[in-house]
């Protein structure tokens, strides 16, 4: 069950340490569950009385739950409900209250000699600078009396050694009843309602509650309340892992758990909590030591407290809640926490000590800030923000107190820079409407302008829904640029898309002005045989040849380094998902190391999961397991990467600049379509032929045939009509027939018959009424055609390009009204926020800001999976299905507030 590359215990792995190994480490889970192992445990817990065993108990009974192994919970839930005298329950119940009253008896002694051991210490330090020296008469006493505070504290110590391993101690109670903490929250790991119920009431298998029932929710509120009395460098552990377990508890969330700890006034233990330790002379009497290390671990126990805040608030609204935590709450002890918190970000972050936090600008920390950079401690002050905005949107109380008069100088400084770095959006949830508050990450702020206009310009409008499926189709791709982008912003010399343009520019620019010397130095001389350009226009043009192809060469090179590695990966996911459809995946039943994989199970893994596979990550590092599979890897980048559309542009654009350069200067002009690129209007212009391409083209061919059949009836009865006297007219035999071969007629009747307005009676020889028959023949034939290819087809060619080009323009304008008169998120129109709201464009910018949604996909994606909330762990489940039911469709706040108000 555990990481062969670690030696402890799976009971204290971190996420990290056990991730890329979940599906092996799930499947001996289930595996041990399947043999009974859940069944062996709950009875050694309940009928054995060797410590050493039942911690051992414990500690299987943690490797089986580790990541919330379904399976597992399902057995203990059952074992729970069958158990008639909840024998197990008492049993760990027990356990707990044995550990925990060991645990205050001996901690509060410790404490209290550490407290008067660093009195006395202070008063020594304090007289020995006053008077200089150590050997004053009151000195020489405080050192006797902090000699016998030591010989008390070491007898402490002395008094609980035994080699017995049967022996409770306070230092194995503290591990004992932690282990038992950790195994409790892991019941009720990923939101496991029914688990977290019967932790608080136990429920039998006839659906009735225990006689002997036992509330372990309310006991360790109830035990949080008296830890701070006992809260030290020794004990900081557990506290942390006791409030881990009551997130665990409440998170879904689970109404009954949380009305239970506000019974227990959870509240006021986590007010006190949060206005402790703050200063020295408060955490150093308690075995602190005034280093980062120990100042880390006091503010990470206090972010969970704040977590466990939080948590309280989830789901429903609730006011009589909301109000009583809004009345119980110190909220000038959250301003300062949330600024000392702050503070030691900001220093950290920029690498200084003693900021004037009241001076700092903002814009100095937003330059440092990194993709990382709020994994760190700043997280609590986002929670800090997240809790009193939630309380400030339904309590008065809580609403007054952020006021801006209500700050100071340096908490308004703190509490604007996470403002300006939170978002919020509105989540659907069972038909109900929920505010979502969450840290908008450094690396969202890098999403490009024009990655966003393409996004609106390109989506799907037909629906509500395609609209919210495109921009969440889009977001992995959208995600992916973000961090790339972040990561050039960083380097040396970044490839942004800015300068991949302004090279564009430069040399478009640059074939603008070889193509202008064309225009006014060439010419022909010799009657028209000879070409002349003056010297230095060739020399000119030559040398902007040379710097031109190099411009262009550098773009396809800038490009692949700037974008090579988002196309491939955005094709990959593509190409995988495709692949699921068809391909059956490797499950890797047989536990195989990469090493020890075949390459055909290799390639059936890169084909099905991508190069970012589970299988392929060792050490962090991508390692396919055989050559074979890396070449593979190699060349569908390759692949994919020359199917991008902008880089076979850039390719041709390039190889332009080579034909000009090498061969004929007339190739410089074709470099003149790239404003097509650059102007929406024109690309609408070849939209208006290519969009209905397939329909242009079927009439195009039709056009064609008819002007065949046209050709044959001329070919063999009018022949001699189809004379060209404009050809040989300085000869002595002026005039040639067009119509020798059927080719040639053909290619004639194209020509001829589509350029002249009165079709091809225009190009042949004029009709003579000497010979009657031949005259009508040429009549109908002239007048026919006419009409048919002139009138009729030809018109209706141009009648699909202005159809086609007033779709264009009518898509154009509805997609503008779209975008200014209707909620991308909700589709509400503006019209009714304006009416029942502060308005429509503030509603799209505060409520249902499209592209926060994406952001919330990046904060849910940084986040530790097994941190979520139970609204994270809904919307993440959602849509990694696929499913947009989370969106807030046709719902918004703000209007159905407003017209219930009506």
């Amino acid at each position: 069950m555990e990481n062969k590359d670690l030696t402890t215990p799976s009971a204290e792995w971190d996420t990290d340490d056990w991730s890329k190994y979940e599906y092996q480490i799930q499947e001996r889970q289930n595996m041990m569950t399947e043999l009974g192992m859940v069944k062996l445990i709950c009875r050694v817990i309940s009928n054995e009385s060797s410590l050493g065993i039942k911690e051992e108990a414990v500690l299987a009974a943690i490797a089986l739950l580790l990541g919330g192994n379904p399976k597992s919970q399902r057995k203990f839930c059952r074992y729970i409900e069958k158990d008639s005298e909840n024998i197990f329950v008492l049993k760990l119940k027990e356990t707990i209250n044995q550990c925990y009253e060991l645990i205050k008896k001996t901690e509060a002694k410790r404490n209290m000699m550490m407290q008067k051991h660093y009195s006395i210490q202070n008063k020594i330090d304090e007289m020995t600078e006053l008077i200089g020296s150590g050997e004053h008469p009151e000195i020489k006493k405080l050192e006797q009396q902090l000699q016998i505070v030591e010989e008390e504290m070491r007898e402490q110590e002395q008094q609980y050694e035994t080699n017995d391993d049967e022996v409770l101690t306070p230092q194995r109670a503290l591990r004992y009843l932690q282990l038992i903490m950790r195994f409790l929250q892991l019941l009720c790991e990923n939101h496991n309602i029914n688990l977290q119920n019967q932790l608080r009431e136990q429920i039998n298998i006839d659906g009735n509650v225990s006689g002997k029932t036992f509330d372990f929710v309310s006991q360790l509120a109830r035990m949080v309340g008296e830890f701070y009395k006992i809260f030290s460098s020794y004990t900081c552990d557990l506290g942390q892992q006791m409030i881990d377990s009551l997130i665990e508890f409440i998170q879904g969330p689970c109404k009954g758990n949380q009305d239970a700890l506000i019974s227990a006034k959870i509240i006021d233990s986590s007010r006190d909590f949060l206005a402790g330790f703050e200063k020295p002379n408060e955490y150093l009497p308690l075995g602190f030591e005034d280093n980062d290390e120990d100042i880390e671990k006091i503010a990470e126990f206090k972010a969970k407290i704040v977590t466990l805040l939080l948590s309280l608030l989830e789901g429903d609204l609730d006011i009589p809640k909301i109000d009583k935590m809004s009345n119980a709450l110190d909220f000038t002890v959250v301003k300062d926490r949330m600024l000392t918190v702050f503070t030691v970000f900001a220093e950290k972050l920029l690498d200084q000590t003693d900021l004037d936090i009241a001076n700092l600008t903002l814009s100095q920390v937003n330059k440092k800030l990194e993709r990382d950079s709020f994994e760190e401690s700043i997280t609590e002050a986002f929670e800090l923000f997240i809790l009193m905005q939630t309380l400030a949107q339904n309590s008065d109380v809580a609403k007054m107190n952020l006021e801006r008069k209500r700050f100071n100088a340096e908490q308004w400084k703190a509490y604007d820079f996470v403002r300006s770095h939170t978002g919020k959006i509105e989540i659907n949830v069972n038909g109900n409407l929920q505010a979502v508050y969450f840290p908008i990450r450094p690396a969202c702020h890098y999403l490009s302008e024009p990655s966003k206009k393409q996004l609106m310009l390109e989506v799907n409008r037909e629906s509500q829904s395609n609209k919210v499926e495109g921009l969440m189709n889009a977001a992995p791709d959208l995600i992916d640029e973000m961090i790339y982008n972040e990561g050039l912003s960083r380097s040396s010399f970044a490839i942004t898309p800015d300068r991949m343009a302004m090279l564009k520019d430069f040399s478009t620019i640059l074939s603008v002005l070889m193509n202008l010397m064309l225009i006014i130095f060439v010419e022909r001389t010799e009657h028209y045989r000879e070409l002349y350009v003056p010297q230095f226009a060739s020399d000119a043009i030559a040398y902007g040849g040379i710097v031109q192809g190099i411009s262009s060469g550098v773009l396809i090179l800038f490009y692949a380094m700037a974008r090579g590695g988002l196309i491939t990966k955005a094709k990959w996911r593509d190409f995988v998902k495709s692949n699921q459809k068809t391909m059956k995946t490797f499950d890797n039943e047989d536990r195989l190391d990469i090493t020890e994989m075949s390459i055909e199970n290799t390639h059936t893994i890169l084909l099905t999961k991508g190069p970012e596979a589970s299988e392929f990550n060792v050490d962090g590092k991508i390692y396919f397991g055989n050559c074979y599979t890396r070449f593979e890897y190699y060349m569908f980048n390759i692949l994919f990467f020359i199917q991008d559309g902008t880089f076979i542009y850039y390719v041709l654009y390039f190889m332009i600049s080579m034909l000009g350069f090498f061969y004929l200067d007339v190739f410089y002009a074709l470099h003149l379509l790239d404003f097509i690129t650059r102007s929406p209007t024109l690309q609408n212009v070849i939209k208006s032929v290519t969009l209905n391409g397939g329909q242009f083209l079927m009439t195009a061919l039709l056009t064609a045939t008819i002007i065949f059949i046209y050709t044959t009836i001329g070919f063999f009865y009018l022949q001699d009509f189809y004379i060209d006297l404009n050809v040989n007219k300085f000869e002595d035999n002026p005039s040639e027939n067009f119509c020798t071969n059927m080719l040639q007629c053909y290619v004639k009747m194209l020509d001829a018959g589509l350029r002249n307005g009165g079709g091809i009676g225009d190009a042949t020889l004029p009709i003579v009424y000497d010979n009657t028959e031949t005259y009508f023949v040429k009549f109908a034939f002239d007048c026919t055609f006419h009409i048919l290819v002139i009138i009729v087809m030809i018109n209706i060619l141009f009648g699909i390009i202005i159809d086609t080009f007033a779709q264009l323009r009518d898509l154009k304008q509805s997609i503008d009204i779209d975008m200014r008169n209707i909620c991308y998120i909700c589709s509400i129109d503006r019209n009714t926020f304006d009416k029942y709201s502060d308005g429509f464009e503030r509603h799209i910018v505060r409520d249902h800001n499209l592209w926060q949604y994406v952001f919330y996909i990046v904060h849910l994606q940084a986040k530790d999976s097994t941190e979520y909330t139970g609204i994270e762990s809904y919307v993440y489940e959602k849509y990694e299905g696929g499913d947009i039911s989370w969106v807030p469709l046709m719902k918004a706040e703000e209007a159905e507030g407003g017209e219930a108000e009506e």
